[in-house]
């Protein structure tokens, strides 16, 4: 009668554990036995055939190098945009330069920002003790009342709007609205909010970066500093 026993479950995975921890100490170890290595298969998943270690080792190299290619086109394409966005916003402050009165600075900024962020609707309002244009005027109670998450945080916000600020905002347009950017304009004081408006609700979704937002909302407010009262 043979004597003989098989390992029971918890002495395989004890000698697996060994020979694991043994390699990990010993990352030479197939050098020094290459005949080993030569041996070894590993079975490959969904198809239930046997490749060598070496085949599988270039393999999971192939596909490690293919996901790090993705992720390199991807970086190349997010600051490609970003230069384009850069020059566009030099462009646009080169633009503000050369107004010579609020007006101006509305125009071009309802304008340029419509086009260099490609986005749908743009609103610009002013608090009433900085500017007399009723147009775009609002009171300080009505910006502490729908905006006040753009106050505490002072700086851009994006998002859906809520009913409310759609309808201050944008009027008859107001049901349009998927998503948007507001921007706090400020320069001694706060001045107003500057709001880009999108049917698309994923162009201005919260996850989004700020800072470009910021330097646009940097560069209106400079402009109108210079014809607004302070």
């Amino acid at each position: 009668m043979s004597t003989h026993r098989s390992a029971s479950p918890e002495a395989a995975s004890l000698e697996a554990a060994d020979v694991m921890s043994y390699l990990k100490e010993h990352p030479d170890f197939f050098e020094q036995y290459p005949q080993i290595l030569a041996l070894m298969r590993v079975t490959h998943a969904g198809t239930g055939g046997a490749v060598s270690l070496i085949e599988r080792q270039v393999a999971v190299l192939r596909d490690q190098n293919r996901s790090l290619e993705r992720k390199l086109i991807e970086l190349v394409q997010i600051a490609r945009a970003n230069e384009q966005l850069s020059r566009q916003l030099h462009d646009f402050a080169s633009e503000l330069l050369g107004t010579k009165s609020l007006s101006d600075v509305i125009a071009v900024a309802q304008d340029k920002i419509r086009e260099l962020f490609n986005t749908d609707f743009v609103a610009l309002r002013l608090l009433d003790d900085v500017s007399d244009d009723f147009a775009i005027a609002m009171d300080e109670e009505s910006l502490e009342a729908l905006f006040d998450e753009l106050l505490n945080n002072n700086k851009p916000v994006c998002g859906r709007l809520r009913a409310q600020q759609s309808e201050f905002l944008f009027a008859g347009n107001a049901g349009e609205i998927k998503s948007a950017a507001l921007i706090p304009l400020h320069a001694a004081g706060p001045l107003g909010l500057l709001a880009l408006a999108s049917r698309n609700p994923q162009q201005f979704n919260p996850t989004m970066g700020g800072l470009f937002l910021s330097h646009l909302g940097d560069l209106v407010s400079s402009a109108l500093s210079v014809h607004v009262r302070q």
